[in-house]
């Protein structure tokens, strides 16, 4: 489904937070209001799934992005993930850490840095109810 037309429709303050309103026509004819946190969230052609709910105001649409479509806002755990960003995100965080830990060279970084790597897999592997051998020989401090 797709939005045909998009008019804002006032404000409207639920639980503390602002919420914006906006009328909604869909491709399919139909129409009905919607409740965003950003003014500009949904615009003429975004390709939308769409609930609805009759109520005794109108008409009452939650959208969202297809699955299919993440293009920025939408369903994070269905996008694939790059094994090298993984990668260099863990060697950011053990970098921070080891630093943080009064690391006197690059030997002394890298030996930290992969002591806090291995011991982080031993305890999430631990809170996961599996077992984790510890290979390492490496001393945190």
């Amino acid at each position: 489904m797709r939005i045909k037309q998009v008019q804002p429709n006032g404000n409207v303050e639920i639980q503390g937070k602002n919420f914006y309103k906006f009328e909604v026509t869909l491709d399919d004819g139909t129409s009905g209001e919607v409740l965003a946190l950003t003014a500009d969230r949904w615009k003429e052609g975004d390709e939308v799934e769409v609930t609805r709910k009759e109520t005794q105001y109108g008409t009452k649409f939650k959208l969202s992005l297809p699955q299919s479509n993440n293009g920025g806002g939408g369903n994070y755990s269905s996008r694939k993930e790059d094994p090298d960003t993984r990668y260099r995100i863990e060697a950011s965080w053990a970098i921070t850490n080891a630093v943080a830990m009064g690391a006197k060279n690059h030997n002394d970084l890298v030996s930290k840095g992969l002591a806090l790597l291995d011991a982080r897999n031993a305890i999430v592997a631990s809170l996961k109810g599996e077992t984790k051998e510890d290979n390492s020989s490496n001393d945190l401090f």
